[in-house]
Formats: C-alpha cells, structure tokens, sequence
C-alpha cells in the first residue's frame, strides 16, 4: 500500500498547477464506475492530500484505476505508462519474494540434513550439528592435476591450510565485484557437496549472502537425464525445481536480481561440455543442457549470472580457464590435528581415541589417506569393529581395509535383518555372493568407463534391475546408496570412488576363477578393443634389469588358461599407460587380492588360490629401474611403488634405503622411477634431513626433477647443476609453501630457471610457512625482471631471507634498483647479498647505499665483485658506510676497475664513528701506491674496526706497504689478516710487515706476500699469460695437433661416410688407443694443469670452436657433439642430449662456442646450460682467457687485432675444487650436404703486451 501511495504521489508531483487543478475537478466530478469525491475535500488540498483522500476513498487499487482513467482523459499518456510501469513491477516483485522463500524453504529441507557414508534412512545429522569448516584456498597447483585422487594426496607435501585459508565459502562471491564465474576443485569424498549444501543453508536460513536473491544446485548427475532433450533456462530449473512456479514473471532474467547457479560434480557429467558449440544468449531460447551449461559459464546467456562449478580434478580440464574468475581448491583434513580432532568427535571416549589414531599412525598410507573425510568414516568403521572384537591384527595395506570394510557391512545386513549374528566371514560373504558380485560386475564395468554414478541403464548392464538396485542401497547401506530420485529415475553410487575400485578388482578375480577372459579382454594392453581379431604384439622382456630392449614379439590373445601373473601384468601395463591414474587404486587393490592371505579374507566370494606373483614384482620392478622410459609419470612410477608395498614386496625399499646410506651413490645410476619412489619415501619417512644434495645421486635430467618433493623435509638443498627449469620452479614453490617444512637453505644455481621460474619461487618466499633463509642462484639465466618479484619478496611480512645469491646474471643497474626497494622495507631482514657479475655499474651503488642509510637496513656483507663499478660507484656506495644506520661488516669490491681515487672515499668511510667494516677486499684493481696511501689514512683511525683487507694484484710497492705498517702501528688492535699476493713489495717491504706480525700488540695474524715481483706491476690479466701446448693422449682423432702441439685442426675420420668431398682433406692421425682420449668429439686438453691464476690466447678460424676450461675426470667417450639446437625464433639454445664429453655440457668444464656462420649466436655453456652473448666473440678471431683458480672465477676476452687491448665477453663464478686443463674443440657447419671441416683450427698464441 505504501508503495502504491508514493507512486501516485510521484504521478501528482509532475502535473503542472492547472494540470492538478484539473485532475482534483474528474474527482469531484465522477469518473465512470467510481463516486465522486465531495468539492469541500478537494478545496484547498495539495498533491499529498489528494492522495490521501483518493486511497481512503478507493482503496490502493482504486486510487490506481481511477487515476489512471482520468491521465488517459486528460492525454497524460507518459504518466499513465509509468504507473502501469511500477504497477507491473510491484506484481513482479511480489511474486519475486514469494518464489524466493518457496526455493529456501526446499533448500532448507532437501540439504539440512546430511548423511554420513550412507545412513541408514530415517537416520540423520542436523548439517550445521556436524558441518566442520573445511579449508578452501585460491587453486596452487598451477593448474588442474588429473592424477589420481589418492596418487595426488600420497605423491605431494602437505601444504598448511591455517594460514591459508584467507577465502570461506560464504565469501566466494562477497569479495571481488568480477569474480562471476568460480571452479571449486577437490578429490572424491573431500566435502564438495557437502560445502555447496551448506552454502546454499546458510543463505536459506539467513546467515549469509542476504543481497543474493536466488541460489539454485542443480547436480550434475541429474542433468545427466536430460541429456536427449532441449530446454530454455526457465524451463530447465522448473525441471530441478519442479515446486517452483514459472520464474519469467519474478524478473528473475532481468539483470535486476543477484543469481546464483552451482553446477555440483562436473566429473559426473557423461556430456563432456564443448564451448566450441554456438551459444546461446536469449532466456526463452531452447537448447541442449551441455549448451546451455556451457552459454552461462561463458557468459552469453544471463551475463549477471554468478556461476558455481564443483569438479573432481579430473573433469575441471573441460572449461577452458578464460571463463573462470576463480579456482579453489578444497583440502579436506590437512593437519595432524584436524585428522585427530575428526576421530575425538566420533569416539568420545579419550582412551578409545587414543588407541584408534594410534592405530592408524602405524600404517603411513592409511594415516595420509585420512586426508579426506570419507576415508576418516571407512577406516573409522573398520577399527571401531576391531578393537571391539579385541582383534590383534594389524592394518598394514589397503585391501586388507576394505576386505574388513566389506565383511563389516555384510554383518551389518544380518543384524539388520535379525539374524543371529555370523563370525564365520566365509559363510557371510557366500550367502550375499550372488547380489555381491552383480555389484562388482557393475564397480569393473562403469570404472572401465569412468563412470561414478549409475542410471538405469548402467545397472540393466550388469543384470541387476531398478527394483534390485532400491533393494541393494536398502540392504548394503554402507557402501551402496541411492544418490537421488529426479524424474522418475533415480541415481546411485557407492560410497566413495575407492570402495568401486576395490569391488571392480574383487570382479576380476571372480572373472578369472571362472574362467571369463573376454570379461577382461580391456586389461589386455596387448589386444585392440576395436576388433576382436587384430591383437597387438608386444610385451615386456624381464630377462635383465633396467634394460632398455624391453619389447619382444607375441602373436596369442589371452586363453582361458592363461596365467594369472599374464593378467596382472597386463593391469599393470594399462594403468601405466593412463595419463589421469584412473586405474592407480584399482591396481593397487587388484595386486592386493593376488596375496592369498587376502584371497582367504574373501573366501565365500573368491576361492583361495595359491599364485606365483614373482614374475608380476619381477615385472613392476623393471618398470620402476627403467632407465629410457619417461612416459611412466612420477605418479604411475609412485604408485607402482604402493603396489609392491601392496604385494608385501619391500626389496625396492630395501635397495633404496642401501643406496640412501652408501657412500658411494655414484657409482649406480638411479632411474627416473627409482627417484620418485626414493622421494616418496624421503616424504612419508617423517624425518628429517640434515641435507639434500641432489649432485650426490647419479640421475638423468628427469630423475633430478622428481627428487625435488623431497626438499621438504631437509634443512638444506643443493640442486645446484641439476638440469632444473622454470617449470620445476612450481614444484619447488609448492614445496616452500609446504606446512612445517624445516628447509632453511636452497642452492639452485647453475640451472636454467630463468625469470618465469624465480617468479614462481618469489611467490613462496611469501608465505607464511617459508622460512628459508638462505638462496643461492648464481648462473640461473635470469634478468633485470625478477629483481621486483624478490624484492616485492623481502619486502613481505612473512619474508626470512638472510642471505640472497644472484651472482653471474645479467641484472643491470635497473634491476638491482627494483631490488633494492625491498632492503629498505622493514620487513627485510637480508643480511648477505651477493651481486657478482652482473653487468650493474655505478648506479646500483647509489641505490645500495641508499639502503644502507636506511633505519630498516640489516645488510652485513654485500659482494659486488666483477663488475664495472668505477670511482664514480664506489664513491656514492661510501656514503651509505658513514650512516649511523649502516651495519655492512664485509664488502668485496675485487676487479670492478676502480683507481686511487676511490681509496679516500673508502678510507674516510673507514674513519667514520658509525664504521662497522671489519673485511674490505679490493683485490685486482689498480689502486697502486697513492691509492693505499689513502686508504691506510683510515686503517689508522680509532674508530676503523678493519680485521681482514685483500689488496692483491692492485700494482703494490714498497712504498705502499710503508703506509700500511705505518697504520698499523698507529692501530694495531684489529686487522689480523692483509692479502698482498701478486704485487711488489720488495724484501723491505715483506720485512716491514712481517715484523709486525711478530709483533705482539698487533693483531696481524695471516700475511700473504708470495707471488711478488716487479713483473706484476703491469696492469691487466696479460701479465698471468701461460705457455701451453696441447696433449696428444687426449686429442680425438678428428683433430690433427701441428706446430709443436700448438695448434689442432679438423679433419674427417668417420669411414662411415667416405664422401669425395673430403678426400682433399688433410689425413688423419693415426693416434694409438690411449684411455684418455676424446672419441667422436673433436676435443683435446692441455698437457698442463692449471692453478693460481693463468692466462692464454687462442686463435681460431673456421665455422665453431669451442675454448674451455676442463677438470681432467671429463668423460671422453660419446656421440656427436651437435647436442644442442639454437632456435631462430626465440634465440636461445636447446638440448637435445645429454653428451657430457663435450665441453660445457656437464658440471666437468666451463667453454665459449664462437660461431662465424652467420646464423648461430657465440655462447658460453656450464652444465648444458647456455647463455647466449649478444657480440661476436672477436673481429680478430682471438679470444684471451683468464683463470683465477682460488676467486673462482673464469673470464672470456676479445682481443683488439689493432691495439690488443681486452674486452670482457663474459665471467663464470664458481668454487673450483681441482686442478684445471685448457680444452679446444673444434667443429664444422652444417652446408646442406653434411658438416663443412675445412679450414677449421685453433691456435694457442704467443702473448703480445701493448
């Protein structure tokens, strides 16, 4: 009533005077069909008056009819539409509200109350009595895993839900305005459903989400019965909603009300959804349900639609992740403490809890497998029974679970129907064998398809009919339930996914028994299912381990009399070649059942058979060991792992255990199957490590990377050298994500992670379980990039990174600024940063000392050593030393071409009362003896607290160590160590500092002065040069050494391939067999070994050389070098093989390809891992090299043909831990015809000093 009076108030209020006059004069006139009302009323009153009057007189719907006639008299059309306007919605609104109370009192009554397992009817749980908030978290597994439901628990770390559990599902929609469209992922029997439910409660009841106007849940499962008709969308939720009346009239579609649409277990749905299909964008339009579906996700039909969707992780690839605002993932149980909380709950009795989690702890596959609440209720089940019956056997594996499982619900059914209770298991299962068997028929038959719930017609297939199937889920309450009745028809299930898997393996032990082979025909991965007489020929060859020839021929279909250990190796072959493991548990459960002390646990519905498994584990094992086969997943490799712990079989445990505690890891190779079992057992052993250091396992690139999980349970990793890539950085940020992980230390250089895979680990960093501390990346290939992804990362609150290594990666100047951002948070607590080599210059030492004169600064060592620094950088990095905020106590500075100059700034810095400095290394800079003089100004201060100073290579002379014994005499309490290595200093000068380290107030400890001479005050590397001459025991035969072993040249010696091309080419060598020598590769190593520091020039001609540095262990023996492949397209290099005898290649050597064919980029190569340089290596084709054993460090240089001056082309940082040899390779280029050697050599050249 009150919205009809402001309406005709509204109408009033836009009459003019006269108009209002007028319309008061039809009043007190008559209209036809209404009394007049009186003159005297209508005298003097205003538009509200007259509203009044009209109401009272006519009532509201009067008052509207009447004004109506008189707008329409008085040619008011626009008025009089805008009233039937509100009139219209006013009806609609009303209608609106009456609808929406009718769909939340369904709601209320169809999901309020909850079952658990499959209560029996009549027997039910109050939802929000029993309803435990479960964990859902924004989707970090960087996309839909389709693996195996209990593979995905078992294989991956826990991650910690508490602090993770930043999104409720009553908040899904309340946050962000965009997010429309959401895909809830979690594992069978985690709690889709039952969140959905209790969504959809909440809001019937008033709890939450009052601005919605209307949620729907329309299961999958039931849209699954309409599949062979079209609807509009009214009238397909007047179908799911049949008390609901026609919802056009409620302006439900007009973009005015807040929808909600939860489409409930998409993995159930047998109409797999197309969105390459035409949608849809009209209410009224009819079409197919997948259409339709499909058209509201999208986001054609009903645009202000929100749209849920629950999925199993297997089904959720259908929809393509452009329509998808949202992924979340639900995690079940996944804290001790939640588990342990569920069976408080159901037990009550603390002593009786107890001795029930204790129980399940002493099988670690039970215990993960409690991740999920149906789990919890089966194992639940089973150990209630047992520790009633003060039963003393110990659970040791699934089927031994669900065996009991089974046998329980039978006993169950007896005391359901008042019988005398049957403690004779075989005669309990025989007298329900008929009914049980028609249920494993339809459990093998729907798995093979990968159904989960089952029509009329499904059930019909296993000869069990709708009456039977109400039967069954009235009698087998415990494991088979009627899901739904919707339109006549109803919907079963088991209890969980598992339990179909367990009875479908029980099936194919019955099929076996009696001898049904073409039941089983779908297990035989040798036999087309297509035709019946076109059988596949291949099997496997067990006679050796680990072999790589494992196929041999076969030419029979499975006979009635074939062997058992034939079927099940079959199994074991088709579920290995299943991408999604949708066989994994069957698998499991089936190797189970062929133990005959878990066939006499079914006798009644299976007859115990003795069978030789040996030739199965035989096979398993070979699967597990095989070196070749990467087609089997680090899931499939898992769980062929359980299914031997399955079988009772621990050898494979054993082996690994032997192989974890030897000392001698490298001398067998693990295969890639090998290491995931290694690191599932790693996982699940619930210790921890003190250490992971994966370069002590012999692996192959793939095996590297499925050890990575098992960093989450070690203090410290060394994946250093390990063939690592951006993708592995999602697992590995998933590992720092990980709940209670101990890592503290991760070393991942000398991988190519580049920024897509830093960005993924900077995301970890931010979590708050991450507690790593320390992070070494040096040579990761990584830029300018990701400096803002880690610094965005110390600046994080949950950030406890102390030490930070980005060594040998071409960060630039605007880089380390984006990094420096986050040392000035507060939040940061980076104590150790090291920068070396990273083509910055002196920009970044502003940014740096910047953050040093930061209040929140705790930086204590910043290493910036190898870079182009100058004065000008040093001198702005100075001031930040002077702060009273600064705590920096060690600052290497070696080779960053800085003069005397900068030795006042450092030395003022050194004097200053804030000085916290107590190691300076300026080493290989040319600071000469006016530089230290100025430096030594600050040695002398009170306040200079310097224990440690390297001054090596920086052009030292007597007078300069004058200075410093004169500073230190001034003060002596603090400098213990002084490096003057490769200057010098004179006797006088040795001796001067040499007598105050026997001095013994003064606190010089260690004095290094050997390498001196007048010959190292030249300035640069050429004063370090070598003469080498190159081994004739190492040269392969493709290259012939001339010149006094000087110089090696390319010469064809491959008899395979005699071409007339090459028959002007120079003869080959005839080298006698010698151990050390290179085979194809046309490689050879210097007859000297190198330490200290060394440098050498090489002249090289021709399309590619390669000029190296190599330990001596390098393998000699192998395939052709062209093992790498360089993309146009993208410019960079990929590896096609593993051939660790050419330089670069493994962690043996260090090596710069120059290229002159005009297509292929110069590269450097460790550890095949390339980094591509952007300059030709030398116009003059002459490269200097320069090793600085005991720095690590080793540098390429082209040398000028004109002036011979040296341009740095690139450095390698490292920690060098044997003597090295200089390697020359020398290969051809690709012409079209084959490889084109002539002319190609490399020279060792005579040093020329400008």
């Amino acid at each position: 009533m009150e919205n009809i009076k402001f309406w005709l108030l509204d109408i009033l209020e836009e009459l003019l005077s006269d108009d209002l006059k007028k319309y008061q004069w039809y009043l007190t006139n008559g209209v036809e069909g209404f009394r007049h009302i009186p003159k005297s009323l209508m005298e003097n009153a205003n538009r509200s008056d007259t509203v009044d009057t009209m109401v009272d007189r006519y009532s509201p719907d009067g008052a509207v009819e009447i004004t109506l006639k008189i707008l329409n008299r008085m040619n008011q059309n626009e008025l009089a539409e805008k009233l039937r306007s509100n009139l219209r919605e006013s009806n609609a609104y009303a209608q609106r509200q009456a609808e929406n109370q009718n769909l939340k009192s369904k709601i209320k009554e169809k999901y309020a109350t909850l079952y658990e397992g499959t209560a029996a009817k009549g027997k039910h749980n109050l939802l929000n009595d029993i309803y435990t908030e479960l964990y859902i978290v924004e989707d970090w597994t960087g996309g839909v895993n389709t693996d195996h439901e209990v593979i995905q628990i078992e294989a991956r770390p826990a991650r910690h839900a508490a602090t993770d559990a930043a999104i409720k599902f009553s908040d899904v929609f309340s946050g962000s305005q965009h997010v429309k469209k959401v895909l809830t992922l979690g594992i069978a029997g985690i709690g889709k459903t039952v969140s959905v439910q209790k969504f959809a409660v909440d809001w019937a009841e008033g709890k939450s989400n009052a601005d919605i106007d209307f949620v729907f849940i329309i299961p999958f499962r039931e849209l699954n019965l309409l599949k062979d008709k079209e609807y509009s969308l009214p009238e397909l939720l007047h179908h799911v909603y049949p008390e609901q009346q026609p919802l056009n009239e409620t302006g439900l579609f007009d973009g005015e009300c807040k929808c909600v649409f939860i489409f409930d277990g998409l993995d159930e749905f047998r109409s797999p959804l197309s969105f390459d299909e035409k949608k849809i964008s009209a209410v009224t339009e009819k079409a197919s349900v997948n259409v339709l579906v499909t058209s509201l996700i999208s986001g054609t039909l009903f645009p202000s639609a929100r749209v849920w969707i629950t999925s199993r992780p297997a089904g959720a690839d259908q929809i393509p992740s452009k329509h998808i605002h949202l992924v979340t993932e639900i995690q079940g149980f996944v804290t001790d403490q939640q588990k342990e909380e569920y069976f408080r709950k159901r037990i009550g009795d603390q002593d009786e809890a107890d001795e029930m989690i204790l129980l399940i702890k002493k099988s670690k596959t039970l215990y993960i497998m409690c991740y999920i609440p149906v789990f919890c209720w089966i194992t639940y089940t089973v150990l209630q029974h047992i520790m009633k019956n003060r039963n003393t056997e110990e659970l040791k594996s699934l089927t031994q679970m669900y065996t009991h499982f089974l046998t329980i619900q039978m006993e169950t059914k007896r005391e359901k129907d008042n019988k005398t209770p049957q403690k004779d298991t075989k005669n309990l299962l025989q007298s329900n064998k008929t009914i049980l068997l028609k249920l494993a028929e339809l459990a093998f038959k729907q798995l093979m398809k990968g159904n989960v719930m089952f029509y009329e017609e499904d059930l019909r297939e296993s000869s069990i009919d709708v009456t039977e199937a109400s039967v069954y889920s009235g009698i087998f309450t415990g494991f088979f339930k009627e899901e739904s009745e919707f339109q006549q028809r109803k919907v079963y299930s088991f209890v969980h996914l598992s339990f179909q898997e367990f009875l479908a393996a029980v099936y194919v032990f019955h099929c076996y028994e009696n001898k049904k082979m073409k039941e089983l025909k779908i297990l035989n991965p040798w036999y087309s299912i297509m035709s019946e007489d076109v059988p596949q020929v291949y099997t496997y060859d067990l006679s050796s381990e680990g072999s790589d020839n494992v196929f041999v021929r076969i030419n029979r279909k499975w006979s009635k009399n074939v062997p058992l250990y034939e079927v099940l190796m079959g199994a074991v072959d088709k579920a290995v070649e299943s991408q999604n493991g949708h066989l994994d548990l069957f698998l499991r459960f089936l190797l189970g059942i062929s133990l005959e002390s878990n066939q006499r646990c079914l006798q009644g519905l299976l007859t115990p058979k003795q069978s030789n498994t040996e030739e199965t584990r035989e096979h398993i094992k070979s699967l597990i060991r095989r070196h070749n086969c990467y087609l089997i997943s680090t899931e499939r490799s898992i769980n062929l792992f359980l299914c031997l712990s399955e079988m009772n079989d621990q050898s494979v445990s054993r082996e690994l255990q032997e192989y974890l505690t030897s000392e001698r890891h490298s001398e067998k190779k693990l295969s890639p199957g090998q290491c995931s079992a290694l690191a599932y057992m790693l996982l699940s052993s619930g210790e921890v490590l003190d250490e992971l250091d994966l370069k002590k396992y012999s692996t192959s690139e793939e095996g590297y990377r499925r050890l990575i999980p098992a960093l989450t349970v070690c203090r410290k990793a060394r994946l250093a050298g390990c063939y690592l890539t951006s993708d592995s950085c999602k697992t590995l940020c998933s590992a720092l994500q990980s709940a209670n992980t101990p890592l503290k230390e991760l070393d991942l250089s000398y991988n190519n992670l580049q920024d897509s895979g830093v960005e993924f680990l900077s995301a970890g960093l931010k979590s708050s379980d991450c507690e790593l501390e320390t992070l070494r990346l040096v040579s990761c290939n990584i830029g300018q990039k990701v400096c803002e992804n880690l610094g965005s990362a110390l600046q994080s609150a949950n950030s406890s990174l102390k030490e930070l290594d980005l060594s040998n990666n071409d960060l630039q100047d605007s880089g380390v600024e984006l990094l420096s951002a986050g040392l000035k948070s507060s939040h940061c607590k980076l104590e150790k940063l090291r920068l070396v080599t990273c083509n910055i210059g002196q920009k970044v030492c502003e940014n740096l000392g910047s953050a040093l004169q930061s209040a929140n600064s705790s930086l204590k060592e910043i290493n910036l050593s190898n870079n182009d620094l100058q004065d000008s950088g040093v001198e702005l990095l100075s001031a930040g030393l002077k702060s009273s905020h600064c705590k920096l106590e060690k600052l290497r500075l070696v080779t960053c071409n800085i003069g005397q100059k900068v030795c006042e700034n450092l030395g003022s810095a050194l004097q200053s009362a804030n000085s916290s400095l107590k190691e300076l290394d300026l080493s290989n800079n040319d600071l000469q003896d006016s530089g230290v003089e100025l430096l030594s100004a600050g040695l002398k201060s009170s306040h200079c607290k310097l224990e440690k100073l390297g001054l090596s290579d920086c052009m030292v002379t007597v007078k300069g160590c004058s200075h410093l014994a004169s500073a230190l005499k001034s003060n002596p309490s603090h400098l213990k160590e002084l490096d003057l290595r490769y200057n010098h200093p004179g006797e006088s000068g040795v001796k001067m500092l040499s007598e105050l380290k026997e001095d013994r107030h003064c606190a010089l400890e260690i004095l290094r002065v050997d390498h001196g001479g007048e010959i190292w005050m030249e300035p640069g590397v050429k004063k370090y040069a070598v003469r080498l001459t190159l081994d004739p025991n190492t040269v392969s035969r493709n290259l012939s050494l001339s010149e006094g072993n000087r110089k090696a040249m390319r010469v064809w010696n491959d008899k395979r391939f005699p071409f007339h091309r090459y028959q002007n080419y120079p003869d080959y060598p005839d080298y006698p067999d010698h151990p050390d020598r290179f085979g194809f590769c046309a490689q050879v190593l210097s007859v000297e070994s190198l330490t200290g520091r060394c440098y050498w020039e090489v002249e090289w001609s021709g399309m590619s050389v390669d000029i190296a540095v190599s330990y001596r262990g390098i393998e000699r023996k192998g395939g052709s070098c062209c093992n790498a492949i360089y993309s146009i397209g993208t410019g960079s290099y990929a590896s096609i093989g593993g051939n660790e005898c050419q330089f670069g290649r493994s962690n043996q050597s260090w090596c710069l390809t120059c290229c002159n064919d005009g297509h292929r980029p110069s590269t450097v190569c460790h550890n095949n891992q390339f980094t591509v340089l952007s300059a030709r290596p030398s116009p003059s084709d002459r490269v200097g090299v320069y090793l600085d054993w005991d720095s690590g460090t080793l540098s390429f240089y082209t040398v000028s043909p004109d002036t011979h001056t040296l341009t740095r082309l690139y450095t390698f940082t490292t920690t060098f831990t044997e003597p090295l040899y200089a390697g020359i390779g020398v290969e051809g280029a690709y012409s079209g015809f084959g490889f084109d050697y002539k002319g190609a050599s490399v020279r060792l050249c005579d040093i020329i000093i400008s």
